[in-house]
């Protein structure tokens, strides 16, 4: 292990210094105890703990253990989940559930591990992004995007951050996917994966995750990057293009405070 575990999360771009902050927390008080992370968690995670609480809690442990260099063993700790009426809002993930889910989908085998990643960084809906073509990927003066297609047979030019152009770059090199398509179906190079075959992978992969995290579709992870940029003051007009919305007025629906936002604000008293 290269440092202390505090290096470790200093070196997590995904993470804000506030989610930082709660890991090094959380991580203290198992130390603190000379506990392992599957103990404390044992003792500190019951059926009532808030789900909130337990996706801080366990995504601190799941860095924590990959800091090691192992998997987090979470047998005997309470599966937590949220309110079922949670799903039908457009709500996506928060930071600790992200972190959460960035973990668990790191294990997927290929291509569901490089599709699953690029969901949350695009937006884009779960059938634009299987049918993608390897020149779909491209570039506009210096800006690196995807040019997908959309509802209405409308193509749509999505841009990549640097996280999202290097995890396609090292899925190329890696996987130098035959055919027209990014994502080619096992079965045959001349079709694209189909949107069914990465649900069915994710139901499988989720069920390593906790709380909110547990119930996590294709079209969360659009919501999940939908209400990113609504945090940070993205212009309403440049979210509904980036999202391919006909109207606005399905774009203002991401215009909500989260979970988050609400604690956050309380604490302030």
């Amino acid at each position: 292990m290269a440092g202390t575990f505090y290096d470790y999360l200093k070196r997590q771009r995904e993470l804000s210094p506030k989610t930082r902050e709660r890991y090094e927390r959380t991580a203290r008080r198992w130390e603190d105890t000379r506990a392992t992370p599957e103990g404390w968690l044992k003792r500190h995670i019951t059926s009532s703990t808030p789900p909130n609480t337990a996706n801080v809690l366990i995504a601190a442990a799941r860095h924590y253990a990959t800091w090691e260099g192992r998997t987090l063993d979470l047998a005997g700790v309470p599966k937590i989940r949220g309110n079922p009426s949670e799903g039908f809002k457009r709500v996506g993930l928060n930071e600790a559930e992200l972190a959460d889910y960035g973990l668990v989908v790191t294990d997927a085998s290929e291509p569901y591990r490089t599709l699953l990643q690029l969901l949350p960084l695009t937006g884009t809906r779960i059938g634009e992004i299987t049918s993608l073509r390897q020149e779909g990927v491209t570039m506009r003066g210096r800006r690196p995007g995807i040019e997908v297609l959309g509802k209405g047979q409308k193509l749509r030019w999505v841009p990549l951050t640097e996280d999202a152009v290097e995890l396609i770059r090292s899925y190329v090199d890696h996987e130098a996917p035959d055919g027209p398509w990014l994502f080619p179906s096992p079965q045959s190079s001349t079709r694209h994966i189909s949107p069914g075959s990465v649900r069915k992978h994710l139901r499988e992969l989720r069920k390593n995750m906790n709380g909110y995290a547990r119930q996590v579709t294709p079209h969360i992870l659009r919501h999940t990057c939908a209400t990113m940029l609504m945090q940070e003051d993205v212009p309403l007009r440049v979210v509904q293009a980036i999202l391919g919305h006909q109207s606005m007025a399905t774009t203002a629906l991401y215009q909500h405070p989260t979970a988050d936002d609400l604690a956050d604000a309380m604490e302030r008293l």
